[in-house]
């Protein structure tokens, strides 16, 4: 019988439970990986596997690797995260000023 793969994505059962906390175990006992609060982080992941991959939804194009970078006319186009920035300052302005601190923070690491 194949030995199951540890998967982030597969919470059946008792048994994929196990697995994932393997799998998560083996990450967070690197020296490299450093967390504030490590429970925190665990319950963040169970969480998301327990909602199952059908509502798991990962954002990556922040650098132009998957879309253009100009239109048509030669503007600049949005990345994937300008479109959350742009559009939270029109929709939700508390929102967006938790982006602009974020952003503020990280951008330039």
């Amino acid at each position: 019988m194949a030995k199951p793969i540890p998967c982030l994505l597969s919470f059946a059962d008792e048994n994929n439970r196990v697995i994932v906390e393997h799998a998560c175990n083996k990450i967070f006992d690197r020296p490299q990986v450093m967390m504030r609060d490590r429970e925190y982080v665990k319950r963040k992941l169970r969480d998301l596997v327990k909602e199952g991959k059908e509502r798991l939804m990962v954002i990556s194009d922040f650098d132009y690797t998957l879309s253009r970078f100009e239109d048509a006319h030669g503007g600049r186009c949005w990345t994937t995260h300008n479109v959350f920035d742009y559009c939270t300052r029109e929709f939700d302005p508390k929102l967006a000023a938790k982006f602009k601190l974020l952003w503020d923070k990280y951008f330039p690491i």
